[in-house]
């Protein structure tokens, strides 16, 4: 099981990701999709996890994947 939580300002979601992280932040899509190239099947995604209590607006997401057991 593998949760990942980070924040994202809703001005910085059409970012690269280059950009993104060079803010110290990344959007789920990015994540999501990179999580189902290494293998992991996801689970659950809430975005919006938390909101920002002050502006710029955004917040912190949060995503719930596993990865499948091997078939033997």
């Amino acid at each position: 099981m593998l949760i990942v939580s980070e924040p994202i300002h809703d001005n910085n979601r059409g970012l690269t990701r280059e950009q993104q992280v060079k803010e110290h932040e990344i959007a789920p899509e990015l994540v999501e999709a990179e999580l189902r190239e290494a293998g992991f099947e996801v689970l659950e995604r809430q975005d919006p996890f938390m909101s920002f209590s002050r502006p710029p607006s955004g917040g912190f997401w949060l995503i719930r994947a596993r990865r499948p057991a091997p078939q033997p």
